[in-house]
């Protein structure tokens, strides 16, 4: 790939499927034990302050839930 670019772009890579490395990636989260999946429109974040610092701790869906 970009064989032409020159060394700096050059480097191994591999030519994926995307159906099917959706299929396989929806397969792996959908088994993946304790984790649940919602699918919604994130409208906002929350954030908790902690030593001085802002970090998210959870999303506001657009239809009002809540998760953390």
């Amino acid at each position: 790939l970009n064989s032409g670019q020159g060394p700096a772009v050059l480097g191994l890579r591999a030519q994926i499927d995307r159906k099917l490395y959706k299929k396989h990636m929806q397969e792996e989260i959908s088994s993946t034990r304790n984790l649940d999946i919602v699918e919604g429109n994130v409208e906002a974040f929350s954030t908790e302050e902690s030593k001085g610092e802002s970090r998210v701790s959870g999303v506001v869906l657009e239809d009002g839930t809540k998760l953390r």
